[in-house]
């Protein structure tokens, strides 16, 4: 992975600076921004599609159950079903395979859930919009940031609450998303920024490490290993590890893999897991020893777990904030600058 030396600063010179989107932008507007012609597909095929369609369809597709989902939509599941139905058949496509044990997404609508969220988010964005406009004739800004599973919530927490608490003109949105779908939010513009484990993702994308913590081991407090104060890497690799799974973008997985591997090339790894609260659940249940960050673990609960320095870590993790090059403005400068500034 490559690291830039830094981001652009507020006062660097930006020949190809872009206007934020503002109220005068419909929610069409920003969804083509989005998605590109397929967004004219949608808009134009789904005539008669309300955004209820929609809110119903990420529902389920997210709870990837319909009685869930109908309990999260705030309907019955009959009327539910009936929506998707209606959904399906004016986009053309098939978008749940349903079993008696599992419902899942095609591929159709693994893409869908991209787009809806995308809609959703943009019509949400112009209601905001437009009462603010209606009752104090200003303008908001908005600032959409992608985040992955590990990206150290505490911090995020505290870098969300300055920016708000310096300008109550700058409203942020959060996505949570893999990392390949922070990429593609932020090529295709949705998104301003990212803060992902993971960097390296070609011309156009340009990251900054700007958080940088020491990895630690998680292991239940009774191990043989708690006993220690610190511990060292070469002395954990043969003990049943937990990592995740390498396309999950999970706690910098690719740069602990690589200083696992630098200790042992076969290491024990006995389970991978999607989140963050998944790993610490299996160290909890003695399946083995996960590694993180102090950091990671500041919002998720940790009782039982003993958490101990790796002493011969090769490097610390990083955290990147990620943007497209040539977009920077006013506040997503400010939030870059917020972000370096936390520690």
């Amino acid at each position: 992975m490559r690291e830039t030396a830094r981001l652009p600063g507020k006062n660097d010179p930006d020949p190809s600076r872009l206007p934020l989107r503002s109220s005068e932008l419909h929610v069409a507007e920003n969804a083509k921004q989005f998605m590109g012609s397929d967004a004219n597909l949608l808009i134009s095929t789904g005539a008669g599609m309300e955004l209820r369609h929609l809110r119903h369809f990420v529902a389920v597709a997210e709870e990837l159950h319909f009685t869930r989902g109908a309990q999260r939509a705030g309907i019955e599941q009959s009327p539910l079903s009936r929506s998707i139905k209606t959904l399906e058949r004016r986009l053309g496509v098939v978008l749940f395979e349903r079993t008696r044990r599992s419902t899942k997404l095609t591929p159709a609508g693994e893409r869908l859930l991209v787009h809806a969220r995308a809609l959703l988010a943009s019509a949400d964005e112009a209601r905001i919009d437009v009462r603010t406009a209606a009752t104090t004739g200003d303008t908001i800004s908005h600032l959409h940031i992608g985040i992955c599973d590990g990206v150290p919530l505490a911090r995020l927490a505290r870098l969300i609450y300055e920016v708000k608490q310096e300008s109550q003109q700058v409203v942020v949105y959060i996505h949570e998303a893999s990392v390949t779908q922070n990429i593609e939010g932020l090529r295709s513009g949705f998104l301003d920024a990212a803060l992902t484990p993971e960097s390296g993702y070609g011309k156009g994308i340009l990251s900054e490490a700007v958080w940088r913590d020491p990895p630690i081991a998680l292991m239940p407090s009774g191990h043989p290993l708690a006993g220690k104060k610190r511990i060292k890497l070469s002395g954990i690799v043969k003990e049943p590890l937990i990592l995740s799974r390498p396309d999950t973008g999970l706690s910098q997985q690719s740069q602990i893999e690589q200083f696992v591997r630098s200790a042992s090339s076969t290491p024990n790894i006995v389970s991978r897991t999607t989140t963050l609260p998944m790993l610490v659940t299996l160290v909890l249940a003695g399946y083995g020893i996960g590694i993180a960050t102090a950091a990671q673990l500041e919002a998720v609960e940790v009782d039982g777990i003993a958490l101990r320095p790796l002493s011969d870590a090769p490097a610390d993790l990083k955290t990147w904030l990620m943007v497209r090059e040539g977009t920077l403005n006013e506040p997503l400068s400010r939030f870059i600058e917020r972000a370096r500034a936390i520690i």
